[in-house]
């Protein structure tokens, strides 16, 4: 009973840490003329922010940017990031937040605006270096759209809203591809089925997950589930299920969890294999790593 209320008490800390949202989307133009503090954190929605001064540092898993002034930070809803900046620097950007889910809803069979965000296969590409003109430009489609979000009841303003989303997010991976030219030959379904494998994972990182119940789930066969989502996201299924789960350790290491409890919250169930899984991976035990969050 006590250990539950221990579990009980950390979940209400993460959930904190996770950061939830309500809306479906949201966009906005932030200063802060003090710099900013913050924290390692995850949150269940995709994420652009436009960086308009210098001096601030994003941390993604364990790779360090330091963004320029006019450049883009791209996250998805599995990178475990912050942003910061020096308290006696400006921090000026645009945030736009959205689900998944409602972009989809935009994207068609010939033109998928979420496909930046699913082929990212490093940290690195979380980084968009952007060139005097084409930062204009994505500030100009931002400002747009939150020009058409301040008004939603007007008549036509939802359309409005969805159709500078449509030119900003279009522009946004017609730069990126450009600076990442990574190769997609797969169909928006296939897309679509490794995006809900890559979720369903996520969801169930505590569980017994195995190719075969992953696949089952997908509705497809075993051998080419692992093909397809092998082709996507560049890894199989059950190497992506054991970078979750490191992830994951990750997160609750970070908020004060013990290593026993860590452990079994990410499925490993056994410590020594997770202490050994944990060290091969980052080159820390959980421990250390815990240790060198809290400095």
């Amino acid at each position: 009973m006590e250990e539950e209320c221990a579990l009980a008490e950390k979940d209400e800390i993460l959930r904190q840490y996770s950061e939830d949202f309500e809306d479906n989307f949201r966009i906005w133009h932030a200063r802060s003329e003090n710099g900013k503090t913050g924290n390692f954190h995850i949150h269940k929605v995709f994420e652009i922010t436009f960086i308009l001064t210098p001096g601030a540092e994003c941390q993604i898993d364990n790779l360090t940017i330091e963004p320029k002034a006019g450049s883009l930070l791209i996250f998805n809803d599995m990178d475990l990031h912050r942003v910061r900046c020096p308290a006696d620097l400006p921090y000026e950007r645009y945030v736009m937040y959205f689900t998944p889910e409602y972009i989809e809803k935009l994207c068609t069979e010939q033109t998928d605006l979420l496909r930046c965000f699913f082929s990212r296969t490093t940290p690195e590409t979380a980084y968009l270096p952007l060139s005097v003109s084409e930062a204009k430009r994505v500030r100009e489609y931002m400002d747009k759209t939150i020009e058409y979000s301040g008004s939603l009841t007007d008549y036509g303003s939802d359309l409005l809203r969805r159709c500078a989303i449509c030119e900003l997010l279009i522009y946004l991976n017609k730069i990126f591809f450009a600076h990442y030219p990574i190769d997609m030959p797969r169909r928006h379904a296939d897309y679509r089925r490794a995006y809900m494998a890559m979720r369903y994972i996520h969801e169930n990182l505590g569980e017994d997950l195995t190719l075969e119940s992953i696949s089952a789930k997908m509705f497809v066969s075993k051998n080419h589930f692992c093909k397809l989502f092998s082709d996507i996201v560049g890894c199989t299924p059950m190497k992506y299920v054991r970078q979750c789960r490191i992830m994951k350790a990750k997160e609750y290491l970070c908020n004060g969890f013990s290593v026993d409890d860590t452990c079994r919250l990410t499925g490993f169930n056994n410590l020594s294999h997770f202490s050994y899984i944990f060290k091969k991976e980052t080159g820390l035990s959980p421990k250390k790593y815990a240790e060198e969050q809290k400095q």
